[in-house]
Parts: structure tokens; C-alpha cells; sequence
């Protein structure tokens, strides 16, 4: 219910309380603490924020990486994982490790439930590659002229 902003310099996340910002969380780059002057792919930079119930996924770029990351932080343990790369999105996502489906990556989220999008070719190609059957009984009512797909996840 609060809307979260990575504030200058850039290692304290706030949420906008009225008209002032309140500090929530404080990031430690440890080794990669970077002097606010450079912005290069050898240090750890965040862009955005997504925060949920139970979890905060911080984007930005990470040393030895050439495309943007995604790091998950784990409010119940404390602990963060960056997240892997996944070949067909492009990008950092999930691996669905429930039905054997395409990876996931959410962009946008409610309480417990995040959203994806996926161009309904993209979609059809996908559910070829992977074993998840719902994604094959879906992708066969679809064409490529079909309207994207939205795939909701539910947070235990």
C-alpha cells in the first residue's frame, strides 16, 4: 500500500509518507559500494524496485553482466539470490518448477500474485519447448494473430 524509491545515492529504498520520504530498507554493496559519479557495468547499480508480501526484487546491473539482472530478497531469511538468465525471455526469470513450463517473470504484482505477458506467438513457440501441458492446451486455442496471453502466479 505504499509506493517505494530507490533515493539518491541510490542505496536506501524510502517510501513516500505524505510529502516526505521515510526510509525502509538500506542496501549493502558491500565490495561493489560504488562512488555515485560512475555508472559502468563494473559496479552494482540499481534502476528499480518491485516489493511484495514477502519479497523484494531489485533491478539493475550486476558486474560481469552484460543485460540488466534481477536480485531477490528474501524478507523472511534476509538472504538475496540474483536470478538466472533465461535464454528464451531475454531476460532474468523464474524457473517454473511446478508444471515444467516456460520461465517466468512478473511485470507487475498484487498481495500475492504477479503478472506476466506474453505475445501469443511467443506463447505458442514456448509451450513446443516445454512440458507443461496447461501451456499446451492453452497455445492449441491460439494463433499468432491472438491477443497476448497474461499468466498470473500465486505466492505461497
Amino acid at each position: 500500500g505504499e509506493t517505494n524509491v530507490l533515493t539518491y545515492p541510490i542505496d536506501t529504498i524510502s517510501s513516500i509518507d505524505g510529502n516526505k520520504l521515510k526510509p525502509r530498507y538500506t542496501i549493502n554493496y558491500g565490495s561493489f559500494k560504488k562512488d555515485v559519479e560512475i555508472i559502468n557495468n563494473e559496479n552494482l547499480w540499481l534502476t528499480n524496485i518491485t516489493e511484495l508480501s514477502n519479497m523484494i526484487i531489485l533491478h539493475g546491473t550486476v558486474p560481469d553482466r552484460e543485460k540488466i539482472s534481477r536480485i531477490v530478497f528474501n524478507k523472511k531469511n534476509g538472504k538475496s539470490n540474483l536470478v538466472k538468465l533465461s535464454e528464451d525471455l531475454g531476460t532474468s526469470a523464474f524457473v517454473n518448477d511446478l508444471d515444467g513450463g516456460a520461465p517466468f517473470w512478473p511485470i507487475n504484482s498484487d498481495d500475492n500474485r504477479m503478472y506476466m505477458f506474453l505475445d501469443a506467438g511467443k506463447f505458442i513457440e514456448l509451450s513446443e519447448k516445454y512440458n507443461s501441458q496447461k501451456m499446451k492446451e492453452i497455445a492449441a486455442q491460439l494463433t499468432d494473430e491472438s491477443n497476448p496471453v497474461m499468466i498470473a502466479v500465486t505466492l505461497k
